[in-house]
């Protein structure tokens, strides 16, 4: 797979990136050619959104107030592409804000504008987009979660803490206040990539909010707790980070040994007291409400290069079978509440095999070893939500 993303101001790039093995740099008449393909397209009337070439090659153009983004990809799908300049454009409106970028004039000051941060977060994102799901956040199950929420929830109401509240295990939540929750995915994801990604140590960031504030700065406040878990907050100028410190420190400090036990899911990412079935490779939960999701791999199998692999499987799977986009208008999609009623999945090929449930707002796709009989798929499948869901000190 190889990645070329760029983004074009009148035909000049702000920045051009690429990813992939023994991929070479394009040279600069290519780039203003794809500038100027779009160009003309649009006097002809003519909408250019995106093209194929060769085999497996993708072209895709989007338009963004002065901006062009363009992006090149090899066995990368429409849709990945698509949202991966989506995210690449939220993510500058995430560091300067939308005013800036609509008033840009100067190229030169627009890249000066941009810190980074903001190029390292294209970075993750181009890294992330051939296996990760950009349009949900990645969490953690843990028997922890619902006592730390309340903690949590409890902390949100203090007079200099926020509303605005997540608890990460690394780059995973833990859990969450529902006016974070409250928050659209890309602007929770977008917050969480720049605050795990971030290699200054006092994180106090200026960030606009792409969906909900793109014209007024937040402050993004990262606090760690203990080695491996952190708390980010939402604020407006005050408190000062100083105060936010302090208070955190002193309102969690008899919490660490709950928050320690939290941890050790990590990056199992579901209690340790719970089994995989032995027919069972690898899971992905999504919660379609929450627009959070949580990939594990059974680390009862036997442990090789091929785990990755799998979890590549489980979100192909997701992608290209139970992903109700692709089923919008079929027979158990209800286009008037867009919920989900009840379904089933199943792939089956010579190597492995994939179930799907759909039940409510959740949706679970388990990798099964291939010798496992089809008809007992449902029953494993059902048994593991059950477990999964079953426990109300699970947070989900």
């Amino acid at each position: 797979m190889s990645i070329y993303l760029m983004c074009l101001y009148n035909g000049t790039p702000i920045f051009n990136k690429k990813r992939g093995d023994n991929i070479e740099n394009l040279p600069f008449s290519t780039t203003a050619s794809f500038s100027s393909v779009h160009l003309f397209c649009r006097t002809q009337n003519v909408e250019l959104t995106a093209t194929t070439f060769g085999d497996d090659g993708l072209i895709s153009w989007k338009e963004f107030e002065s901006l062009l983004f363009v992006g090149i990809s090899t066995n990368l799908t429409e849709k990945v592409l698509k949202s991966l300049i989506e995210k690449s454009f939220q993510a500058m409106v995430l560091h300067i804000g939308i005013n800036e970028i609509k008033a840009a004039k100067n190229v030169d000051r627009l890249k000066r504008d941009l810190k980074s941060s903001f190029f390292q977060m294209i970075e993750k994102l181009m890294e992330y987009a051939e296996n990760d799901l950009l349009d949900y956040n990645e969490s953690i199950l843990c028997h922890e979660a619902a006592v730390i929420h309340e903690k949590l929830i409890s902390f949100s109401e203090l007079s200099l803490a926020s509303q605005y509240c997540f608890l990460l295990s690394k780059n995973r939540i833990i859990c969450a206040t529902d006016a974070f929750y409250d928050l659209h995915v890309v602007d929770r994801k977008l917050l969480i990539l720049l605050l795990t990604q971030s290699n200054i140590l006092q994180k106090d960031i200026p960030v606009y909010l792409p969906h909900k504030s793109p014209t007024i700065a937040y402050r993004l406040i990262g606090l760690p707790l203990i080695q491996g878990i952190s708390i980010g907050l939402l604020c407006g100028q005050q408190p000062t980070y100083d105060e936010l410190e302090v208070l955190s420190q002193e309102f969690w400090q008899d919490s660490y040994d709950l928050l320690l036990s939290a941890e050790i899911s990590n990056p199992r990412n579901f209690p340790p007291t719970i089994e995989l079935d032995s027919s069972i490779l690898g899971f992905l939960l999504i919660n379609k409400f929450t627009k959070k999701y949580v990939i594990s791999r059974n680390i009862q199998q036997v442990a090789n290069k091929r785990n990755s692999h799998r979890m590549d499987i489980i979100r192909t799977f997701f992608h290209q079978a139970v992903d109700c986009d692709i089923f919008k208008n079929s027979s158990f999609y209800d286009s008037t509440t867009e919920n989900i009623t009840t379904n089933e999945h199943f792939y089956v090929s010579d190597y492995h095999k994939c179930h799907a449930l759909i039940q409510n707002y959740n949706i679970l796709c388990v990798l099964y070893l291939s010798v496992i009989p089809t008809y007992t798929m449902r029953f494993i499948t059902q048994e593991l939500l059950n477990k999964l869901l079953g426990d109300k000190s699970i947070e989900w």
